[in-house]
């Protein structure tokens, strides 16, 4: 109900209605239709929901109606009558009474005011009225009442706030996301773009205008067909707008567009507005292409790859598999699919998997690599080489397993079979009569023979697995050092090397170190040979020791026997003096001739640091050159060539075949230059066929006489080089063409 003061005039409402709102209406009232007519005013005034009251001029409250007091939680007798800027609405705000105070002396002056009040409603909290002050004139325009209204727009405010906000947060969210926002007027093709539209079609000029074809001149033309088509059915109501196109900027790059739009329609249906956000998606979809063609090649590296590869459910069965897996294990894709890796592990190495596959799941370990065995389709055991890993799911909990696959089935059976020759090998080794050792990598015995245990007096039972080192700690660094070479792969070795033994005794060695290797190629360690030669040392040195005297003994013999032909061919030379017959001393010079040779022989070995051979060309020119000085006398100029080459001979071929260029090389003396003064002896030492030597005298005379091969040669000298070449089991040839002779001699080396 509203609340009167007892000072307010009778039929207040009823002058205010027909002052404020009848004037002009023209017909008199009776006082029961103002009676009925102010009921009325009152119920509208005490229902109505905003606040409303009635003022003297001075700003006496004479009237508020039922909502002013609820909202206030006031009593109507403590504001009737009491100015309207003391009551309790607005006792919180000194500042708040003042200017209403003011403003109710120039409502009093006749100017209405407007403005926003705050008050302090029921509950406490402060509220805010779009408070107005509307004079209210009698006929001679004197202010009789002020009427003040307030209706509280504290919830508009707010969400009038909410909604700035909410715009405000859109347009900052769509700038962070470089989403644009569009408007587009069917009636007249017009657009309406905010700056964030702009910036993502590249239009820096903010006057440009904006139509629906300057916007479709800019989308890609590969692409208009598409957006065109799109934008139909969205405007025909069969689809919503939502596409992605290019488009071009006027510095020719090209972005990719994510569009979306609804349609708004007219009361007949027609689209008459289409309001939609465009987002450039370039980088996204350069960042998709890239994964596009990242997943590419890794489906490419998964498939093709020469190991197998494979993803499998936590509970083993097969998601993917490449080529590879399934050549290894003779299943198609589709048939191991439909399977788990228990279905073909071989039953002895499943338990152990499994161990493995728990310790990844329970996060032990971040992966296992294994070596099992798989049952191929064709029932075959498949040796393989597994590396397992676990790729988890946000929340941690196991999403698949990543497996490789190696098939090892030909590297398992050949360790198997370098385990049997290893197996061998150290059984060969322990058993062999010579001294011979294996190390590993780290000098560590691997397997010893027993010869080696014996020389080196060590435990065989605790052998194996200790290093060599901790066991000879006096080895040198010069030990290591070859260690450590051949365990880098060389070979070495000595043919004699002395040592000391820990006693303080001299041992001499023969050894060898080399490399032994794995059947992947890499060095497993070093074999180790050693003899000790030391009693062989000592006996070679004796036996060296009687060489030597014999060689002196030998020197000896050789001096003496040239002693003793020098002597006869002396005592031949004295014997000659007394002979009379010439043939008689023919004779005699040629026995000389012969000796001498012979002796020059044992003084080219005395002479040399090798009693056993001699340089046979070398001996051959000396010989022919003292034969030639010899046998020439003043009268003749006798030629000498000679081309010899280096052979090395035994005593039993150099002095036979010394005899035979003795005879030859004096027989063509004689007999090619008997009747001349002067010609040409060619002597020759030089290699024949069959690694065969031939010896070849030759001159320039005359030539033998006839049938000089025959099976009785006529000379004595002949003879004997017919007999010395049987001796040597050697070949002669006498070769006879006018003018001169010749005659080969091919022997054996």
């Amino acid at each position: 109900m509203s609340s009167t003061s007892p000072d307010s005039p009778p039929g207040v409402y009823s002058a205010f209605y027909d002052r404020s709102h009848a004037e002009g209406v023209g017909a008199s009232v009776s006082d029961g239709e103002l009676v009925e007519r102010e009921k009325r005013l009152r119920i509208i005034f005490d229902h109505a929901l905003q606040f409303m009251g009635l003022l003297t001029p001075e700003g006496i409250l004479l009237e508020t109606n039922q909502s002013s007091l609820e909202a206030g939680a006031v009593q109507a007798h403590e504001v009737i009558g009491k100015p309207f800027w003391e009551c309790p609405w607005w006792k919180h705000s000194e500042k708040q009474r003042e200017r209403l105070r003011k403003s109710i002396q120039r409502a009093a002056q006749g100017q209405p005011v407007r403005h926003e009040m705050e008050y302090v409603a029921a509950d406490g909290s402060p509220r805010v009225v779009d408070f107005s002050l509307r004079p209210v004139c009698d006929d001679t325009g004197k202010v009789i009442f002020i009427v003040p209204e307030g209706r509280d727009i504290t919830d508009v405010q707010q969400a009038a706030q909410q909604l700035e906000n909410m715009s405000r947060r859109l347009h900052l969210a769509t700038q962070a996301a470089k989403i644009g926002i569009w408007d587009w007027n069917l009636t007249d093709s017009s657009l309406n773009w905010d700056e964030q539209m702009r910036r993502i079609y590249g239009i820096k000029e903010s006057d440009t205008e904006l139509t629906f074809e300057v916007w479709r001149k800019m989308v890609h033309p590969d692409d208009q067909k598409m957006v065109a088509s799109a934008l139909q059915e969205a405007l025909a109501g069969k689809a919503t707008f939502d596409t992605v196109f290019r488009i071009l900027w006027q510095d020719g790059s090209t972005h990719y567009i994510q569009a979306k739009g609804l349609v708004q329609w007219d009361s007949e249906g027609n689209p008459v507005r289409m309001l939609g956000t465009n987002a450039d998606i370039t980088q996204q979809v350069m960042v998709e292409a890239g994964l596009h063609e990242s997943e590419e090649r890794f489906r490419h590296a998964f498939e093709y790859s020469a190991v197998g590869l494979a993803l499998l459910e936590p509970d083993g069965t097969w998601m993917a598999v490449n080529k590879a897996v399934c050549d290894i294990v003779g299943y198609s894709e589709k048939e191991l699919l439909k399977l788990t890796f228990q279905d073909i592990t071989h039953p002895e190495d499943l338990s152990k998997d499994l161990d493995n596959v728990q310790r990844l799941i329970r996060g032990d370990v971040t992966h296992y690599q294994m070596e099992k065995r798989y049952i191929h389709r064709e029932g075959r055991v498949v040796w393989i080489l597994l590396t397992a890993s676990l790729v988890r799911e946000r929340d941690g909990s196991p999403a698949y397993f990543i497996s490789q696959i190696e098939d090892i089935t030909q590297r398992h059976e050949a360790e198997q079979v370098l385990k049997h020759q290893q197996e061998q090998l150290r059984l060969l080794i322990e058993h062999t009569p010579a001294a011979v050792a294996m190390f590993d990598m780290e000098m560590c015995y691997v397997a010893a023979s027993r010869r080696w245990v014996e020389d080196y007096h060590l435990d065989s039972s605790s052998l194996v697995g200790r290093c060599h080192y901790d066991i000879f700690p006096e080895i040198g660094g010069e030990w290591r050092t070859i260690h450590s070479r051949c365990l880098a792969g060389e070979v070495e070795s000595r043919e004699e090397d002395m040592f000391v033994r820990h006693d303080g005794r001299q041992e001499w060695l023969r050894w060898e170190v080399r490399p032994w290797f794995q059947v992947s190629g890499e060095i497993g360690g070093v074999v180790m040979f050693t003899e000790v030669i030391t009693e062989r040392k000592y006996a070679a040195e004796k036996i060296r020791a009687s060489l030597e005297e014999k060689e002196v003994l030998l020197r000896e013999i050789h001096h003496r026997v040239k002693n003793n032909m020098q002597i006869i061919s002396s005592l031949l030379q004295l014997q000659t003096a007394s002979l009379h017959d010439s043939a008689d001393v023919e004779i005699f010079k040629d026995c000389q001739t012969r000796i001498h040779a012979m002796a020059m022989v044992h003084d080219r070995l005395y002479r040399s640091g090798n009693l056993s051979t001699i340089n046979f060309g070398a001996h051959v020119k000396e010989l022919a050159g003292l034969l030639i000085r010899g046998q020439a006398d003043g009268g003749k100029n006798i030629r000498l060539e000679t081309r010899c080459e280096d052979v090395e001979l035994d005593l039993d071929k150099a002095v036979p075949l010394g005899l035979i260029a003795t005879e030859l090389i004096t027989n063509a003396f004689k007999h090619a230059f008997k009747d001349r003064t002067s010609g040409t002896i060619c002597v020759s030492l030089e290699p024949a066929e069959d690694s065969r030597m031939r010896l070849r005298v030759a001159d320039d005379g005359p030539g033998l006489a006839p049938d000089p091969d025959s099976s009785r040669p006529r000379t004595l000298g002949l003879r004997l080089v017919r007999s010395l070449s049987h001796q040597l089991r050697a070949k002669i040839l006498f070769l006879s063409d006018s003018p001169g002779c010749c005659v080969e001699i091919t022997f054996d080396i």
